[in-house]
C-alpha cells in the first residue's frame, strides 16, 4: 500500500527512543495474559553482574545477552497519523496517499538473544570462603564474609534458575543460611566416611538412610545438613524417598567422576599412563562401581605417545577455559593442534546455545579437514 512519509511536528533527532529486538520466548513472558508473577510472566527484570561485565539480561528461568547493534540503514520510528488532514492538492496525487509520521531515526537497535550460561565466577568468588570442616571456622571467619544467594544473584550473570543447578553442581551447599563452596579434599572425606559406613552396617548404595549416616558420622564433627546434602549431591536425581528419613540412592558415575577430579586435580600436570590412572581410580570408588572413560568428558584429554606408543591423558578441565570465543579456540589449539570432533565437543559446550550456533563457531574457527579417513579440526586463527 502506498503512503508518504512526513516529520510528526514533534520529531526531534535523537529523542531517547530505544527498539529492542526480543526472542520470542522472552516476548510471550512480557505480553503473556497471565497475572504478574506467574511462571509466565515475571515480575522481575534484572541486569546482573558487576560494573565491567557486558549486560546480561535474567528472568527467573532465562538470561540473555543484551548488545547494542548499529546499522548502515538508518531505522525510522512512525506511526499513521492520527489527526484529520487538510484536503487533497489535485496537482499532487501524493498528497491524497495516507501519512506515516517518522517520530525518531535511529542507527541502532538492542539486540536481545538467549546467553550460554555463565557460571565460571562461582568457584572464584567462593574459593576464599570454601568451608574445610569446623575447626577452620573461627579463623575464616575473622577475614572472610560469607555469601548469600542475594549476592551470588548480583553478582553472577545467571537467571536464577540455572544460578541454584550450577551452584549445587558445584558442590556448593547451604550452612547456617549462607551459601559455601564445600572444598574437595573435605567432601571426599565426607563421601568416603558414608560409603565406609554403608559398608559396615550392609547397607546397599540405592538405598541409603541419611539418619544412620548421620547418626554413625556425628563423632566427628560434620554437621548433620551437609551430611544430607553430600548425599544429595551424589545421588540419582528424582529417586530419593522421604518418610522418617531421607532415603538415597547413590549415582556411582556422578562419584567415580568425582573422584577422578580428586585424583587429577591431586597431580595437574602428571601424564598419566591410562592403565595406572584406571587402578588408582578404581581403588577410590566402590567395587560395584564400573568405570568408563566417558566419565572423564570434559576433564582430560587422552593420547598416544610417540616414545613409548602407550596410551596417556593428562588432566585439561573445560571449567578452566576462557569464556570468550575467541580465546578458548585459541587455548584449545594452543594445547593440540589437531582435535577429532568427538574431543573437542566438550571443551566448546560453555560457548553456545543451540548445537547450530556451536556449529557456526566451528566453521568459523576451525579447518575441517580428513587425516586416515576421519574428520580433524585445526586452527583458522592467525598465530603471533
Amino acid at each position: 500500500m502506498p503512503f508518504q512519509l512526513v516529520y510528526d511536528p514533534s520529531y526531534k533527532l535523537h529523542s531517547g527512543n530505544r527498539l529492542f529486538e526480543l526472542p520470542a520466548a522472552l516476548l510471550e513472558q512480557l505480553t503473556a495474559e497471565e497475572p504478574l508473577g506467574s511462571e509466565n510472566r515475571p515480575t522481575v527484570l534484572q541486569l546482573r553482574g558487576l560494573k565491567d561485565d557486558s549486560a546480561v539480561l535474567c528472568t527467573p528461568v532465562a538470561s540473555y545477552d543484551v548488545r547494542q547493534v548499529h546499522v548502515s540503514n538508518a531505522l525510522l520510528i512512525v506511526q499513521p497519523r492520527l489527526t484529520e488532514t487538510t484536503a487533497p492538492d489535485l496537482a499532487d496525487p501524493a498528497s491524497s496517499l495516507p501519512e506515516l509520521c517518522i517520530r525518531d531515526v535511529l542507527d541502532h537497535h538492542i539486540e536481545v538473544e538467549p546467553c550460554p550460561p555463565r557460571f565460571h565466577r562461582i568457584r572464584s568468588l567462593m574459593q576464599s570462603t570454601a568451608y574445610r570442616g569446623p575447626e577452620y571456622e573461627t579463623l575464616l571467619l575473622q577475614d572472610q564474609t560469607l555469601l548469600t544467594w542475594t549476592d551470588l544473584s548480583d553478582q553472577i550473570q545467571l537467571d536464577d534458575g540455572s544460578l541454584g543447578r550450577h551452584l549445587f553442581e558445584e558442590g556448593v551447599m547451604q550452612l547456617d543460611g549462607y551459601y559455601r563452596l564445600i572444598d574437595p579434599g573435605y567432601l571426599r572425606s565426607v563421601i568416603q566416611l558414608i560409603l565406609a559406613t554403608l559398608t559396615i552396617e550392609d547397607i546397599p548404595l540405592d538405598r541409603v538412610p541419611s539418619q544412620i549416616c548421620i547418626d554413625q558420622l556425628q563423632d566427628h564433627g560434620i554437621p548433620p545438613t551437609l551430611i544430607v546434602q553430600t548425599l544429595q549431591y551424589f545421588s540419582l536425581p528424582g529417586k530419593n524417598e522421604s518418610g522418617p528419613g531421607l532415603i538415597f540412592s547413590l549415582d556411582l558415575v556422578k562419584l567415580a567422576r568425582f573422584m577422578a577430579c580428586q585424583l587429577l586435580e591431586a597431580e595437574p600436570q602428571r601424564q598419566w599412563p591410562q592403565t595406572d590412572f584406571h587402578a588408582a581410580w578404581q581403588a577410590l570408588v566402590p567395587e560395584s562401581a564400573v568405570l568408563d572413560w566417558n566419565y572423564l568428558r570434559g576433564l582430560v584429554i587422552k593420547y598416544k605417545s610417540d616414545r613409548d606408543q602407550l596410551n596417556y591423558l593428562r588432566y585439561f578441565p573445560a571449567r578452566d577455559l576462557p569464556t570468550d570465543t575467541n580465546q578458548c579456540f585459541r587455548a584449545l589449539f594452543q594445547t593440540q593442534a589437531h582435535w577429532n570432533p568427538e574431543e573437542m565437543q566438550p571443551f566448546l559446550e560453555h560457548l553456545a546455545v543451540s548445537s547450530k550456533k556451536l556449529d557456526a563457531l566451528i566453521l568459523k574457527f576451525c579447518r575441517i579437514s580428513k587425516q586416515q579417513g576421519h574428520t580433524v579440526y585445526s586452527s583458522r586463527l592467525r598465530t603471533h
